[in-house]
C-alpha cells in the first residue's frame, strides 16, 4: 500500500543536477551535438526535459520530429534510471528527514514518469 509519496523539484532532497547535465550533453552528444556545462547552467537550467532537448537541437538548426523528441528524452530517461540506480547524492539531513529511507522509492526501483 503506497502510503507516501515524495516529490523532488531538482536540488530539494537529492542532487542530480550534474546527472542531468551529463545525461542531455551524452544524448546530444551521441546526435553530434555539443552541450557545455556553461551552456547548459545558462541556459537550459529549470527546462524540462522536451524543451532542453527542443531548445539544443534547435540551435543547431536541425530538424527535430515529435517522434525523435520522443526517442531522444527515453534515451535520457533510461540513463538516468541506470544512473541513479548507482549513485545519487541525498543533501545533507534528508535522511533524518525522511525516517523511511532507504525503503523509498529509489530502493524499490520505481521510474519517474514521463513528463
Amino acid at each position: 500500500m503506497l502510503r507516501a509519496v515524495i516529490f523532488d523539484f531538482n536540488g530539494i532532497i537529492v542532487d542530480d543536477e550534474p546527472i542531468h547535465f551529463k545525461l542531455f550533453q551524452r544524448v546530444l552528444g551521441e546526435e553530434g551535438i555539443a552541450l557545455t556545462e556553461q551552456d547548459y547552467y545558462a541556459r537550459y537550467l529549470g527546462f524540462d526535459d522536451p524543451r532542453r532537448v527542443h531548445g539544443r537541437v534547435s540551435r543547431h538548426s536541425r530538424p527535430l520530429s515529435a517522434e525523435k523528441l520522443q526517442e531522444l528524452i527515453e534515451r535520457k530517461a533510461d540513463y538516468y534510471q541506470e544512473a541513479i540506480r548507482n549513485h545519487v547524492t541525498v543533501f545533507p539531513g534528508v535522511k533524518n528527514l525522511v525516517p523511511i529511507w532507504p525503503r523509498c522509492f529509489l530502493s524499490r526501483g520505481l521510474r519517474r514518469s514521463a513528463p
